[in-house]
C-alpha cells in the first residue's frame, strides 16, 4: 500500500473496505531487493565481466506514467480512456454501482476503482498496478461537452523526469549470477530483481514491483551496459555505467542526498502548517514539551546518527506539535508501506466489526467471496478459514513466504502469470495445516 497524511474523507468506509478485501486476498507486498523464487536465472552462462554495480539515470516521466480519463457520455453511462506513452486505449466500459465506478486496462496491467464526490468534481478512489495499490483523485474537466475527469497518474507518486537507478550483479551461492535494483532515493519504492539471463551476447532482466523489463547487450568497449527498458507507459533507452568500487556505497539503499541541506539541518520551534485533515496545530512548548530535547533529536537524524528517518511527527494532548521531514520527503509523499499495511488492516476489520460490516474475526472467510464456489485442491477445511485466520497468518493454506517452494509464497504468485485473479490463486494452493493450528509468515 501507499499511504500519506490526508484528512479522513466521506469515502473511508469504501477505502476500508478496499483496504480489508486486499487483505483477504492475501495483498503481496515483496521485499527489497529480493529476486522471484523459481524465476529460470540464466539461458546460458553470464560472463563475470558483468559483475558490478552499475549506475543509470531512469526516464520515469514517460516510463511510469499513464494518463486516466472517464466521461459520461450519458446520464449513468461512463467511458474510460487510458494512455500510455506507446499506447492509447479508449471506449473501455465503466462499470457502475451507485457513485462508485469501476474500469480495468485491456493492454495495461492497470484498474481504477473509485467514487463519484457529491458535487461532482472528482472521482476519488485507487489505482491498482501489478502488487501496488494507491490512492488518486480524477478531478473534473472544465469547458467539455460532457462530464470529464482526468488525472496523469505515476507508479512513484514523486514529480519528476528521471532518477538515478543502481544495478547490482552479484554472484549467488549457486554460482549464477543475478541482478537486485535499487533506487538511490528513499522516498522511492524498495524493488525486486527477477535475475538475469544471457543468450548471444544480450542480456535481460527483469523488475517486479514497477513491472519494469531491461534488454540490451554489454559493450565492451565502453564498459556499459545499453539496454531498452520496457515500464507502464512505453519504452525507452537507458545506459547502465559501471561505479567504480571506491564510489560503491557502503549498503546499496544508501541515500544520495543528504537528511537536510546544510541551511535547514537544525530545528526552531514552529507550529506545523495547519491542514485540512482534522489535527488542531501548536508549538511543542505550548503543550509542555522540551524545546531542546526535540533540537537534539532533529540534528541526530540530520547527523545520520539515525539512518534512514523519513519523518517525525508528534501528538501531544491531541495536538500535533512536531511535524518534521527529511531526505526531500513532506506530507504529501507516499509511503511503500509493505507488511507495515498488516498491522493497519488488523485496525480496520476492527472498525468495520464494530460499524457492523463484518460480523466478527470468527467470520468465514469464504462466505466475502460468494463468487467462488469451486477451486483447485479442493479441501473442507478451507470452509472452516476465518478472518481470524488470515489475520494471524494461519489459514493453513500453503503460503509460505520464507520457502521458495510454497505454493502461494509472495514471490510465487507475484511472478506467475497463468492465474491473472490472486483471490483464486490463493483459494486453489493446498492446505497444509489446519486452520489456526500454525502460524506461516505468508503476505
Amino acid at each position: 500500500m501507499l499511504e500519506q497524511r490526508t484528512r479522513p474523507s466521506s469515502t473511508g468506509v469504501y477505502a476500508l473496505l478496499v483496504v480489508l478485501t486486499l487483505w483477504l486476498v492475501l495483498l503481496p507486498l515483496g521485499g527489497h531487493g529480493a529476486r522471484a523464487p523459481g524465476e529460470s536465472p540464466t539461458s546460458e552462462t553470464c560472463p563475470d565481466e558483468l559483475l558490478g554495480v552499475w549506475r543509470g539515470d531512469l526516464d520515469v516521466g514517460e516510463l511510469l506514467s499513464v494518463r486516466l480519463e472517464v466521461t459520461e457520455e450519458s446520464s449513468g453511462r461512463y467511458m474510460a480512456r487510458v494512455e500510455g506513452a506507446n499506447q492509447v486505449e479508449q471506449d473501455l466500459p465503466v462499470w457502475v454501482s451507485g457513485d462508485q465506478l469501476r474500469f480495468q486496462s485491456t493492454g495495461l496491467p492497470v484498474a481504477f476503482h473509485g467514487e463519484l464526490s457529491d458535487d461532482g468534481s472528482a472521482i476519488g478512489g485507487f489505482v491498482y498496478y501489478g502488487s501496488a495499490v494507491a490512492h488518486t483523485q480524477l478531478w473534473a474537466v472544465e469547458g467539455r461537452a460532457a462530464p470529464s475527469w482526468e488525472t496523469t497518474w505515476s507508479l512513484l507518486g514523486i514529480p519528476a523526469d528521471r532518477f538515478p537507478f543502481d544495478l547490482y550483479i552479484v554472484r549467488e551461492d549457486n554460482g549464477l549470477l543475478y541482478g537486485y535494483f535499487f533506487f538511490r532515493d528513499p522516498r522511492l519504492p524498495s524493488l525486486y530483481g527477477y535475475g538475469l539471463r544471457c543468450r548471444d551476447g544480450s542480456l535481460v532482466v527483469g523488475e517486479k514491483n514497477l513491472g519494469l523489463w531491461f534488454e540490451g547487450r554489454f559493450d565492451r568497449s565502453s564498459d556499459a551496459l545499453d539496454l531498452t527498458v520496457t515500464g507502464l507507459g512505453g519504452s525507452v533507452p537507458v545506459t547502465f555505467h559501471r561505479v567504480p568500487e571506491a564510489l560503491v556505497p557502503e549498503t546499496p539503499w544508501e541515500p544520495d542526498v543528504p537528511p537536510r541541506e546544510a541551511l535547514d539541518a537544525g530545528y526552531v520551534e514552529r507550529s506545523p502548517v495547519q491542514l485540512d485533515d482534522g489535527w488542531p496545530t501548536a508549538t511543542p512548548s505550548s503543550e509542555g514539551l522540551e524545546v531542546d530535547l526535540i533540537r537534539d533529536l532533529v540534528e541526530a537524524i540530520g547527523d545520520q546518527e539515525m539512518t534512514l528517518t523519513h519523518s517525525v511527527l508528534v501528538a501531544r494532548r491531541r495536538k500535533l506539535v512536531i511535524e518534521e521531514y527529511f531526505y526531500g520527503f513532506d506530507w504529501t509523499t507516499l509511503h511503500d508501506m509493505r507488511s507495515a499495511s498488516k498491522t493497519v488492516t488488523s485496525a480496520l476489520v476492527g472498525l468495520a466489526i464494530d460499524r457492523g460490516k463484518i460480523p466478527g474475526v470468527h467470520a468465514s472467510a469464504l462466505t466475502f467471496f460468494p463468487t467462488y464456489r469451486q477451486y483447485a485442491n479442493w479441501d473442507s477445511r478451507k470452509a472452516q478459514i476465518t478472518v481470524h485466520d488470515l489475520l494471524t497468518m494461519s489459514s493453513g493454506l500453503d503460503a509460505n513466504d520464507s520457502d521458495p517452494q510454497s505454493v502461494a509464497a509472495e514471490g510465487n504468485y507475484q511472478s506467475q502469470a497463468a492465474q491473472p485473479d490472486w483471490t483464486r490463486f490463493a483459494l486453489d494452493a493446498p492446505m497444509i495445516a489446519d486452520p489456526g493450528s500454525r502460524l506461516l509468515y505468508g503476505s
